[in-house]
C-alpha cells in the first residue's frame, strides 16, 4: 500500500516560527540568556519617572552635577524648556535624539564615568600582568559590552524597564499640532507610516501598536499627559533641534512619552522616512542606540556623546543594526530595515510574535480545482 503526504506550502509557511529569519544570511548570533534584571511596567499606568530616590542616589547625582565635565557637558549640548507641573524645565539632547532633564543628564553622565573608571582599571592590570588583549579576556578581566538593541537605563544604580511581553501599547497623532499649507497631507503621511513602522516591530516580537484614531483631535501639550487609555502620543515637532524625530523610553514620566517628528522629516534625504520611526518606536520599547556600545569601534559615530555600557549582551554588535545612525561607520543599511540581529535582540526582549491561528481554510485547495501539479509526494511504506 502507498501512502500520499500532501504538503501545502502556505500551510508550511504559516507554521514556521519567526525565530528562523534571525540566522537566514548571516552568522547565528551568541546564545544568550533573555534579560532577567529588568522591571515590566503597566503601559496605562501613570508614572512621574524613575529617577531613584534613593537619598544616597539622589546625593551622588548632586555631586555630579558638579563635575567639570557634567558642566562641559551642558554647554555643548542642544538643549530647550518644557513646563512640567506649571515648573519650567530644561530638557538637554544627547545622542541626537534623547532628551534628558539635568537630573536624567546626571546619572548619564555618571554610569559612564563609572564605566571609564573600571575600564582604566582593567587596563592598568592588564598592562602590569603583560597580557595580551585576548589573553586578558580569557583570564576574566573583560569588561561586559553592552548588546544590539541595548536596554536603558533610567539612571545608575536602577534596573532596565521593558513592557510585559505581549503588551499592547497605544497610540494617537495629534492632528492639530500639525501646522501649514500641508498639514493634513502631513497628518495622513505620519499615521500612514506610523503604522507601517509599528509593524516591523509587531511582525518579529510579542508586542502590540494598536493606533487609537478617536483620539487625535485631543489637545496635549509638550511636555503633557497623554489621554486616558493612550500609553503614548505621535506630534509634529516645531523646535529648531539636529535629528528628524524624537522619542522617549518606558521608564520616561508618561508626560514625556511622545513621539516628536520634525517637518524636516517629510523630506529627509538619504535614509528611508518609515525606517527613522521604526528607529525612535526602538527606543519606546527600551533600546538604546548601537553606537554607544562599549565594543563599538573607537569614534564609530560622530553623534556619540560619552559611550558607554548597557547591563545586557543580547546580540553582537551590529553596525547595520535599525537603532545605529546613518552617519556612522561601516552602516549601509539606509533603508533602516530591521535586521537579523536586530530580530533576534527584540525576541530576546519580548518573546516571540503569536503564531496565526489556522481554520479550515488554510488547508483547503481552491474552489472548483483539482490538485495542482506536484502538491503531493508518493511515499513507498
Amino acid at each position: 500500500m502507498r501512502q500520499t503526504f500532501l504538503i501545502r506550502m502556505g500551510v508550511i509557511l504559516a507554521l514556521t516560527p519567526v525565530v528562523a529569519l534571525v540566522v537566514t544570511g548571516r552568522d547565528e548570533p551568541p546564545k544568550k540568556e533573555p534579560p532577567k534584571k529588568t522591571d515590566r511596567i503597566d503601559p496605562n499606568a501613570r508614572s512621574v519617572g524613575d529617577l531613584a530616590k534613593d537619598p544616597k542616589i539622589l546625593a551622588e547625582v548632586e555631586e555630579v552635577k558638579k563635575l567639570k565635565v557634567f558642566t562641559d557637558l551642558k554647554t555643548t549640548l542642544p538643549k530647550y524648556t518644557g513646563k512640567v507641573n506649571e515648573n519650567e524645565v530644561t530638557f538637554y539632547v544627547v545622542e541626537g535624539d534623547i532628551s534628558l532633564s539635568e537630573d536624567q543628564l546626571a546619572g548619564y553622565v555618571k554610569v559612564r564615568l563609572d564605566y571609564q573608571k573600571r575600564k582604566d582599571e582593567r587596563e592598568k592590570l592588564r598592562a602590569k600582568l603583560g597580557l595580551s588583549e585576548e589573553e586578558a579576556e580569557r583570564a576574566g578581566l573583560g569588561l561586559s559590552f553592552a548588546p544590539a538593541l541595548s536596554l536603558a537605563r533610567p539612571t545608575f544604580g536602577a534596573k532596565p524597564k521593558l513592557w510585559p511581553e505581549g503588551a499592547e501599547l497605544t497610540y494617537c497623532v495629534l492632528k492639530n499640532t500639525f501646522l501649514g499649507a500641508n498639514a493634513n497631507a502631513n497628518y495622513n503621511k505620519v499615521v500612514k507610516t506610523m503604522q507601517e513602522a509599528a509593524k516591523d516591530w509587531s511582525s518579529v516580537c510579542n508586542i502590540r501598536f494598536t493606533y487609537l484614531p478617536q483620539h487625535d483631535n485631543a489637545n496635549v501639550s509638550w511636555p503633557g499627559e497623554p489621554p486616558a487609555g493612550v500609553t503614548f502620543v505621535v506630534r509634529e515637532w516645531q523646535q529648531p533641534a539636529q535629528w528628524d524625530a524624537y522619542a522617549f523610553f518606558p521608564h520616561d514620566p508618561t508626560y514625556l512619552r511622545h513621539i516628536r517628528i520634525r517637518t524636516t522629516w517629510y523630506n529627509i534625504g538619504g535614509v528611508n522616512p518609515k525606517g527613522v520611526l521604526t528607529h525612535e518606536l526602538g527606543h519606546a520599547l527600551g533600546f538604546s542606540h548601537e553606537f554607544v556600545r562599549s565594543d563599538a569601534p573607537p569614534m564609530a559615530c560622530a553623534n556619540g556623546q560619552l559611550g558607554g555600557p548597557s547591563p545586557y549582551i543580547l546580540t553582537s554588535y551590529d553596525p547595520n543594526s535599525v537603532m545605529q545612525y546613518p552617519n556612522c561607520d561601516g552602516f549601509t543599511n539606509v533603508q533602516l530595515k530591521l535586521t537579523n540581529y536586530d530580530i533576534a535582540g527584540a525576541i530576546k526582549a519580548y518573546g516571540t510574535p503569536p503564531q496565526p491561528k489556522l481554520g479550515p481554510a488554510d488547508f483547503a485547495f481552491p474552489k472548483g480545482r483539482g490538485l495542482p501539479k506536484g502538491s503531493f509526494i508518493e511515499v513507498e511504506p
